[in-house]
């Protein structure tokens, strides 16, 4: 016979868990912070098409992008990034 350290779970019990751990996850996304650079290749992956570093830390000056500050480091978060530049520098068609 097994010796097992954790009771056993039922049925009920596993599907309830784990329909609870899916909704956490969805619900409350986990934020993932880097530096600049990595920001910037991960939102822009063909080098060509990606703004200079320079136009990057100018966008965050004039809070275009949010960021997380740390002391003296900076952070970005990539997912909010993406949304502040689509919602920044997106134009609609004209609707005739």
């Amino acid at each position: 016979m097994v010796n097992l350290k954790y009771p056993r779970l039922n049925i009920r019990q596993t599907k309830f868990m784990l329909e609870n751990v899916s909704n956490t996850l969805i619900n409350q996304p986990s934020k993932k912070l880097v530096d600049a650079k990595t920001c910037i290749s991960m939102i822009f992956p063909i080098q060509e098409s990606a703004p200079s570093i320079r136009t990057w830390w100018k966008w965050k000056s004039n809070r275009w992008i949010p960021y997380v500050k740390l002391g003296k480091c900076v952070f970005f978060d990539p997912t909010e990034v993406r949304k502040a530049i689509d919602k920044r520098f997106t134009i609609k068609a004209i609707e005739g």
